[in-house]
């Protein structure tokens, strides 16, 4: 029962799945070549691209949009710490391309789940992602596939993990709660990420980093709450 969907929802998905992939793509290279806590901090910059795109389509930019906007930028740019010339720019170009396609997906993703059950959308999307990936390896080739136990398990985590439980709760999170609940809840990954880099990967930041992430932090806090009577009536 949950397979039909009208040609407009599937054109909508499968621009979310293509989105999400070359989101996808462009982050794992981008790991190759900067640490996975910088990586993941500035990829929270994404809140700030969907607002931008949002704005494209007639939103209004607030006040506390266009703050969350400033405090988002210079939070990344003391990430990048341009300065200190220690960071891949190769690497956070990536990142950002990854922020660009990401937020894209998000965007269209609001309409198509409005509609759309959860269930449907994470199967249409991730389905795209899927025989996207394996044209690209077609294509161009790629690594040979992991012969042991140790290179399986970290594939099978983000595939199964990472990519389909994680999409089918976000979406589902979106039909349920809104948006609004779910980038307040968002602002707990990168603190985990961060948190487990440290302790499993070694990775340290310098401490004008750790301001930058800290502003990037900042900026997902400051979401648009809904008005009181809204919230009165949920």
């Amino acid at each position: 029962a949950l397979i039909p969907i009208s040609r407009q929802a599937l054109l909508g998905c499968m621009m979310m799945g293509a989105a999400n992939f070359t989101a996808q793509i462009s982050y794992y290279w981008g790991l190759t070549r900067i640490s996975a806590s910088l990586g993941t901090l500035i990829f929270y910059l994404y809140p700030a691209v969907v607002i931008l795109l949002l704005r494209l389509r007639g939103e209004a930019l607030t006040t506390r949009r266009v703050a969350r906007l400033g405090i988002a930028f210079v939070g990344v740019a003391l990430l990048v710490d341009i300065t200190g010339g220690q960071v891949d720019l190769i690497g956070v170009l990536l990142i950002l391309v990854t922020i660009l396609t990401y937020a894209l997906h998000l965007v269209i993703g609001q309409f198509v789940v409005r509609d759309v059950p959860a269930r449907t959308v994470a199967l249409y999307v991730i389905s795209t992602m899927a025989v996207l990936a394996a044209a690209l390896r077609l294509l161009v080739g790629g690594s040979p596939l992991p012969v042991t136990w140790a290179g399986w398990w970290p594939v099978l985590g983000i595939g199964l993990l990472g990519t389909v439980v994680a999409r089918l709760a976000m979406f589902t999170a979106i039909k349920r709660v809104g948006s609004t609940q779910l980038a307040l809840l968002g602002v707990v990954e990168p603190v985990i990420t961060v948190a487990v880099t440290r302790v499993f990967l070694g990775e340290t930041l310098t401490p004008i980093q750790w301001l930058g992430g800290g502003l990037v932090l900042a900026s997902l806090l400051l979401v648009d709450l809904p008005p009181k009577s809204a919230a009165a009536q949920a």
